[in-house]
């Protein structure tokens, strides 16, 4: 799913892919040092392989002298000695200064890597540490319907206290909008929800959704009409996430396969800096995201609609039928 949840069969999945990458990266290393002369060509080579696995230059170039200095200061002589020397020195290089200061609201963790070394894994373990210290941050959790909601609780709820914003001035009929918002009350209700959800009704105002896609009348459905109105409902979201004090706000509307998810993050992180807010990425249909909320929609029942609730994209899927 979008952030850090997993079933066994994931974690599974995910545990083999890390030994893979843990065993690759160290693995060339050994194979470099072991049985080798330490000597200038060894350091040389030692340094390619860092750089090869992504280190980077400067680490690299910092590594490498420390394991000069510490096989000069500890007298050894074998590859299988510096190997253990080099373990030593990265753990040292690893291990943090201060502890993480989490005082702030919202507290702010940065992740940084490439692609691959295990950011998603490191955040996950992260957010199973906070929440068993009982510091379990809120968010406030735009959603298109009840159908596209469900995975995502499902799974946020695992690690944050949601609070669901039912804003949606798109929808073009009242009696469409009035039955999304009874079905998103009763999945909330009947959904076992890890940690409580709440749910909040925003205001219905189609006349500003109009007035905010004027002249786009004619531009395709996942065009700049949509773009529109991604950035209407996400900044109203934002503005009363930083009215109710919550720590991160985001949407369900990345769950869906015909929503554009780079487009969505991107106007998300615009309004979360210009309303001083923060912006949880996410790509909810990943892993399998969206056949969850398939899933657990025929399990609940939940009323499905083939089209987003605006005039435009009900009129071209009545369109695509005929």
């Amino acid at each position: 799913m979008g952030l850090f949840g997993f079933g066994k069969k994931e974690k599974d999945k995910m545990k083999d892919g890390l030994e893979k990458t843990r065993t690759g990266f160290w693995g060339n290393i050994l194979n470099t040092l072991t049985g080798s002369k330490i000597d200038d060509d060894l350091y040389d080579e030692l340094e390619e392989q860092l750089i090869l696995a992504d280190v980077g230059g400067d680490v690299a170039m910092k590594l490498v002298d420390a394991l000069r200095d510490r096989v000069q200061e500890k007298g050894l002589k074998t590859g299988e000695q510096a190997a253990d020397a080099l373990r030593d020195i990265i753990a040292d290089e690893m291990r943090p200064e201060t502890e993480m200061a989490l005082d702030g609201h919202p507290a702010v963790i940065l992740v940084i890597g490439v692609n691959g070394v295990g950011k998603t894994t490191s955040i996950g373990k992260l957010a199973d540490q906070l929440k068993a210290e009982g510091k379990t941050p809120t968010l406030l959790l735009h959603s298109c319907c009840a159908p596209c909601s469900s995975s995502c609780i499902e799974f946020l709820s695992k690690y944050f206290y949601v609070t669901v914003f039912y804003y949606n001035p798109n929808i073009s009929e009242s009696a469409e909008y009035k039955k999304r918002v009874e079905e998103q009350i009763r999945f909330i209700k009947e959904f076992p929800a890890p940690n409580k959800v709440e749910f909040i009704e925003g205001d219905y105002e189609p006349e500003l959704y109009y007035s905010t896609v004027k002249g786009l009348e004619r531009e395709p459905e996942g065009g700049e009409r949509c773009f529109k109105c991604y950035e209407l409902r996400l900044r109203k979201t934002a503005m009363l996430a930083r009215e109710l004090g919550f720590d991160y706000f985001t949407t369900t509307l990345t769950i869906s396969p015909l929503k554009n998810s780079v487009k969505l993050n991107e106007i998300g992180l615009k309004v979360a800096e210009e309303t001083g807010t923060d912006y949880l990425l996410s790509d909810f249909k990943k892993k399998e995201g969206y056949k969850r909320s398939i899933v657990l929609s025929k399990e609940y029942n939940l009323y499905r609609q083939n089209f987003c609730g605006c005039a435009f994209s009900k009129a071209e899927s009545i369109e695509n039928k005929e």
